[in-house]
């Protein structure tokens, strides 16, 4: 899953990415990591600093240097907030199951897709001889941020990936971006990041099952009574939709903001104490989780299904999907909902260009 808000506070944006950088256990701080080819630029890597954090998001370098002309910390846009979040059950088993692998699909996946959305989006707008004009540049500046739990305190493995509002042209000069793409591809680019994340936990020997036609998916024969008790932000969205009477995406964004309480700052150990005791009240424990990821490691990598084959099936399934949505619709929209209906890897060979589609 995807999400993506507009930064509209430098100050603020650093105070709530710092102050909510948890704590994996008593001496580690949580995981941050340096994206991008703009942070390349710049000489960053490894683990985000506060400093060079909070002068990237008023628009000077690390070292202070005003990167964006105009910039004086109060009119400048930081950036966009994109924050990638796992499917539950692959939250639960490395959160609660403390599997390092599947932590590490779910960063690698976040690697991925930052380095596709870069390459495709990354741009700013210019003005050429009166007209404004979109550029592309093909690198970002970005602080991932690792978080851990939901604001209903479940195990909730999710990653803000803070999109500094520069990007760098050819000349070297920087420039702010262009993030409209951000929001008008935001479900593919939200997809994309679960077929990076299948791929990556099918090599580890996780099978993984389509729970959509929007390329959601769970981990194969995982207690759904698990999923169901570790997602009460969920219910709480499903039952204000209930109570007032509507449905649809907008009207879930609604609730959610409605019944969205205040963060909680927790001990990790005290939080894993909690989501022991909710196994234990669903019947399942910890030597569960720990006998499932066994399985995993004996079982070894799963090889996906033929790429050819799948495309094949995700075309034919988008075109009878929009086919009951309207009545005219292009190729561009056929890939685009195709990518969708799978998160099989075929989306990477670019093989659904491939697909014939007939009349």
């Amino acid at each position: 899953m995807l999400s993506i808000c507009t930064l509209k506070s430098a100050s603020q944006a650093s105070q709530y990415y710092q102050s909510e950088n948890y704590y994996s256990n008593n001496e580690e701080p949580g995981y941050t990591q340096w994206l991008g080819k703009g942070s390349e630029k710049l000489g960053l890597e490894g683990p985000v600093g506060e400093q060079a954090f909070k002068k990237l998001l008023d628009g000077h370098s690390p070292t202070g240097e005003k990167l964006i002309q105009g910039s004086n910390g109060k009119g400048h846009r930081p950036g966009y907030d994109l924050t990638f979040s796992a499917p539950k059950s692959v939250s639960i088993l490395g959160i609660v199951g403390n599997d390092k692998q599947v932590i590490d699909a779910h960063r690698t996946a976040v690697k991925k897709v930052i380095t596709s959305i870069e390459s495709e989006f990354a741009a700013y707008r210019a003005k050429i001889k009166g007209l404004m004009n979109v550029e592309k540049t093909g690198n970002y500046v970005v602080a991932a941020f690792e978080h851990i739990d939901s604001r209903a305190l479940d195990p909730n493995l999710h990653t803000h990936c803070v999109l500094m509002n520069l990007t760098q042209r050819e000349d070297g000069a920087w420039r702010t971006v262009f993030g409209d793409d951000l929001y008008n591809h935001k479900l593919l680019n939200g997809m994309q990041y679960r077929v990076f994340l299948a791929e990556e936990l099918m090599q580890k020997g996780f099978n993984v099952v389509q729970t959509s036609n929007k390329g959601t998916f769970e981990l194969e024969n995982f207690d759904k009574g698990l999923i169901d008790q570790f997602s009460k932000r969920r219910l709480q969205i499903t039952d204000k939709l209930q109570e007032v009477g509507f449905s649809g995406g907008k009207a879930a964004a609604i609730a959610n903001l409605d019944t969205r309480p205040d963060k909680k700052a927790v001990n990790f150990n005290n939080l894993k104490e909690k989501w022991v005791e909710e196994l234990k009240e669903c019947g399942s424990s910890i030597e569960w989780l720990k006998d499932y990821s066994k399985l995993s490691l004996e079982r070894g990598p799963i090889l996906a299904p033929d790429p050819k084959i799948t495309a094949e099936k995700a075309i034919s399934a988008a075109l009878g999907h929009l086919s009951e949505q309207q009545a005219v619709f292009n190729l561009n929209q056929v890939i685009k909902t195709a990518k969708g209906m799978t998160i099989m890897p075929c989306v990477e060979a670019d093989l659904l260009k491939d697909i014939e589609v007939k009349e």
